[in-house]
């Protein structure tokens, strides 16, 4: 069974996920423990950097969500499926193949850093398992829906972006320099390594 929910209904309905995940939960759990470099129930000026990936995730996320509202102009079609009908490929896709992870756990690094609270740490930790063991199955759904279209996009953009990868970047390019002499870097994801 298929439901179509408009594009404005989305935003909403996104929003209303979106809010209680990465605010109102870190928030919440911060206040189970104790807040680290809070003075006087107000962040400290090392907690405060927690704001700059705060709105760096939500900078990538908004862009994210906003390739996903232009995809779907006839409505988000919501099936008893991981995958979307579409295969988005562009913007932050064009880095990323998990841009929405990133801007996501990016967001919860800040609020742990904001917090210096321990709990929201454990809250970090569990999101990324949770993507761990579920980022496969999506992995999976894509491959059988979109076959070599998926494929290709797979050889050409590594899951979580250039984050330690050499993906896309041509051999002759892969090289560090150490004293006198230089080496060829090997690239980590030629042995389909679905990490990076």
């Amino acid at each position: 069974m298929v439901v179509t929910i408009p594009r404005g209904a989305a935003v909403v309905v996104w929003h209303a996920v979106f809010v209680p995940l990465f605010v109102s939960l870190p928030v919440a759990l911060s206040r189970a423990g104790t807040r680290h470099g809070w003075q006087r129930g107000r962040p400290g000026p090392a907690n405060l950097l927690g704001a700059v990936p705060i709105a760096a995730g939500g900078a990538l996320v908004a862009s994210t969500v906003g390739c996903h509202y232009r995809a779907i102009p006839e409505g988000w079609k919501v099936e008893a499926r991981i995958t979307p009908g579409y295969l988005l490929q562009k913007g932050p896709y064009a880095f990323s193949r998990n841009p929405m992870f990133l801007g996501q756990v990016t967001i919860w690094a800040g609020w742990a850093v904001f917090t210096g609270s321990l709990p929201v740490v454990v809250g970090l930790a569990s999101f990324v398992g949770v993507w761990i063991i579920g980022s496969p199955f999506e992995e999976r759904g894509l491959r059988k829906r979109f076959g070599a279209e998926y494929a290709a996009y797979r050889g050409r953009v590594p899951r979580l972006g250039h984050l330690g990868s050499t993906r896309g970047i041509p051999p002759t390019e892969r090289r560090w320099t150490r004293g006198s002499g230089s080496r060829t870097i090997p690239d980590p994801n030629r042995d389909g390594s679905p990490w990076l």
